[in-house]
């Protein structure tokens, strides 16, 4: 029987940390500056559909931005997964819609309608086919390369089957002089989007 891996560091987690670390960079870098004849909520929608227009659309540029991200951790073509091909599908059908945008003095709460693949059913559902995996009687005459082609393949396969979830969360902001800027919580509502720290037992 192989070795099952920690959960912390099967390259499932270690990519999808990789992608949501590469959300936040863009968050990081995001700085509105409010200025005439455009209102404060205008500036805070325009903004922020910026950063994440190039999400939904996945431009080229935007691909090889996720992809200069990826650290040799969390490589997945040691189990035969092309990383640009899973950063498609992690976000194919991403989208959003800015509903509201609550301004008091200088803090603001965009309320914003996301709707994206739901990556822990997709962890979960691939860590259970990955035990079954592990555990089947043809795992003894396999070689490692061909069991983690095949994880690779069932990354892909549960990827790709992932279901999709809907969420409303408030993106806070606060204003600083002639600038909004993203709070830390606009980091912790962005990043819960796709992945949280909390992950099912894992077959690596």
């Amino acid at each position: 029987m192989k070795e099952a891996t920690s959960p912390a560091h099967t390259p499932f987690v270690r990519a999808i940390r990789a992608l949501a670390l590469m959300l936040l960079a863009g968050a990081l870098g995001l700085a509105l500056v409010a200025c005439a004849p455009k209102t404060d909520a205008e500036v805070l929608r325009e903004g922020i559909s910026s950063e994440l227009d190039p999400i939904k659309n996945l431009d080229s540029a935007t691909l090889e931005t996720i992809l200069a991200g990826f650290t040799a951790e969390a490589d997945l073509t040691s189990i035969g997964v092309d990383n640009a091909e899973f950063c498609k599908a992690v976000f194919a059908g991403f989208d959003y819609k800015i509903e509201n945008v609550i301004i008091h003095d200088k803090e603001a709460k965009v309320e914003t309608t996301f709707t994206a693949k739901d990556l822990m059913a997709a962890m979960a559902d691939y860590q259970a086919k990955a035990v079954e995996l592990v555990n089947s009687p043809a795992v003894s005459s396999m070689s490692i390369e061909e069991l983690n082609r095949k994880k690779g393949a069932l990354l892909m396969e549960c990827m790709d089957a992932a279901p999709f979830k809907t969420v409303t969360i408030d993106l806070p902001c606060k204003l600083e002089g002639s600038t909004w800027k993203p709070t830390a919580g606009f980091y912790v509502a962005l990043n819960s989007i796709f992945i949280n720290e909390e992950t099912p037992a894992s077959a690596g």
